[in-house]
């Protein structure tokens, strides 16, 4: 019976692993995360560079990532600066696959 059940976490574990549950992100969330982002200079900056502004009003990854911010934490400094990087990034390699 012991071994069943480790059969069954086993396969279970190895489920979640292949395929995980990620939230799915609409242009519901896109846009509201957009609003909240307006209001930082730092994203302000990135909409005057015109090949981000490109990545982010085109660009299905540059918006998914915007998506998947929280809303309600992105009030938060610590959160918002960790949303800043993810976001750099994501420019970043969106940037240098369009080469």
């Amino acid at each position: 019976m012991k071994a069943l059940f480790y059969l069954f976490i086993f396969v279970f574990l190895v489920f979640i692993e292949l395929f995980p549950v990620r939230k799915i992100v609409t242009g519901e969330d896109v846009g509201e995360n957009l609003k909240q982002l307006k209001k930082h200079q730092w994203f302000r900056d990135c909409l005057k560079d015109e090949k981000y502004k490109e990545l982010i009003v085109h660009n299905r990854n540059v918006r998914k990532t915007i998506g998947g911010f929280h809303s309600s934490k992105l009030d938060s400094k610590t959160y918002l600066v960790k949303c800043q990087k993810k976001l750099e990034k994501s420019l970043i390699k969106e940037l240098n696959n369009a080469d």
